[in-house]
């Protein structure tokens, strides 16, 4: 009977920490990327920024915003035109297509880049560090981590 208890009392003890160390992974598994408006009071929380520069910070968000906007037009309507020749419907030049497509999203990182440096010139010297701390960040800021690539053991994936 006391071996039964005992053997009881060391099941419930492994169970525990098992349920414990999973309950740690899921803490510490990182979340989807935030959302624009949470991402700007991230911002803005990890620069410290004073009430002129969240004022001139909402001012180039609504500019960044608009010029992403304008380009991500612009790049539907080329993928539109590319993949219309697919279906017949244009005769579509498609290396041209693609080239501007790439253009189209070279052109959206340098907003990207513009807007962030745009950012950092809305510092104040002491700010400088923690603006380089979140540079560190910028991409798991606004897109959720890749996961591993899947490993494929079909024999035509073997190349």
């Amino acid at each position: 009977m006391m071996s039964k208890i005992r053997f009881l009392t060391w099941a419930v003890v492994v169970l525990t920490l098992l349920n414990l160390f999973s309950l740690a992974l899921l803490w510490r598994r990182p979340g989807p990327p935030p959302h624009p408006e949470n991402a700007r009071h991230l911002i803005i929380k990890r620069l410290r920024f004073d009430e002129t520069q969240k004022a001139a910070y909402a001012q180039l968000v609504e500019k960044h915003q608009a010029d992403i906007r304008q380009k991500d037009r612009e790049t539907a309507a080329v993928r539109q035109a590319l993949y219309a020749g697919l279906r017949g419907e244009a005769p579509a030049n498609s290396d041209s297509l693609l080239a501007e497509i790439g253009r189209l999203c070279g052109t959206v990182e340098h907003i990207h880049l513009a807007h962030f440096q745009e950012i950092k010139n809305l510092c104040r010297p002491d700010q400088v560090p923690a603006f380089n701390d979140l540079a560190k960040d910028l991409e798991g800021l606004f897109h959720p981590p890749k996961p591993p690539a899947k490993q494929c053991n079909t024999p035509c994936c073997s190349f």
